[in-house]
Order: structure tokens, then sequence, then C-alpha cells
């Protein structure tokens, strides 16, 4: 699924429900325009979560290379101070 799917109006930082409201109230049918605005709202709920996944999933690798980093730092520290030790 693209972005270029969803309406203009889901894709604001802020979005106004007003229009929507005013759309459903006048419609001549309003459970077809309350059924396609659940639609539009479970695309970006797909979205989103899809993004949200993508960004927790590069989070803990993330995580993981750092923690793998910082265990070679201190077994290299600890190999290092072992070794100036035992050659003494």
């Amino acid at each position: 699924m693209q972005l270029d799917s969803i309406g203009d109006p889901w894709k604001q930082p802020r979005f106004d429900s007003l229009p929507h409201v005013v759309e459903i109230l006048t419609s001549p049918n309003p459970e077809q325009t309350l059924q396609s605005l659940r639609e539009q709202r479970d695309l970006v709920e797909h979205l989103v979560d899809g993004v949200v996944h993508n960004y927790n999933t590069g989070f803990s690798k993330a995580i993981q290379n750092y923690s793998q980093v910082r265990l070679f730092i201190v077994l290299s520290f600890f190999c290092t101070t072992s070794f100036t030790l035992i050659s003494v």
C-alpha cells in the first residue's frame, strides 16, 4: 500500500474531523459515507502499523548492535588487562 492512496485530509499533521462529521450529517446516505470513512481510517492504520513495525525492528537491531559493541569493548579491555597482569 502506498501513501498516495490516502486522501490529503488524512495526511495533515493535525487531523480536522469537522469536515467529515458535516459530510456524514449532510449525506443522503450517512451509513455509506461512514463506511467509506472507516475504510479510509483502516487504510491509514495499516500504513501507520507498517511504519511503526519497521521503526521498532530497526530500533531493536540498533540496540543489539550497540550491546555487541559494548560487549566487544569490555571483553577486549578484560583480555588486555588479564594479559598485562599475567605477563608482569
